[in-house]
């Protein structure tokens, strides 16, 4: 990773062919009452993914450190907190980059 983020490889080829990026294509190819299905759709199938995952990230942390049950729920909160506060605040906006960020503005 810090080769290709110091030399830049790869990553020049992929801006300079400004694709579409699926929510663009979903956008321009179906109407408004599809999209919002899929919209549902998919905040379900996340939300149900999620609940799964956090629940096994919460048994491996209790089984590796010997974490007190009672922390468990508190320690979890926090830790989807931390997650949720560096995503909104710019961790999908450095990856997406700025040529999928032009049309925000």
């Amino acid at each position: 990773m810090f080769l290709v983020g110091v030399t830049g490889f790869g990553i020049k080829p992929l801006r300079d062919f400004r694709g579409h990026d699926h929510p663009r294509n979903v956008r321009e190819e179906v109407g408004p009452r599809i999209r919002w299905a899929a919209g549902v759709v998919i905040v379900w199938a996340v939300s149900s993914t999620w609940g799964s995952s956090c629940g096994q990230a919460a048994e491996f942390l209790v089984q590796v450190t010997g974490l007190n049950i009672r922390y468990l729920e508190l320690t979890m909160t926090v830790l989807l907190l931390l997650v949720a506060v560096y995503t909104i605040l710019g961790g999908m906006l450095s990856v997406l980059g700025p040529t999928s960020c032009s049309s925000w503005s």
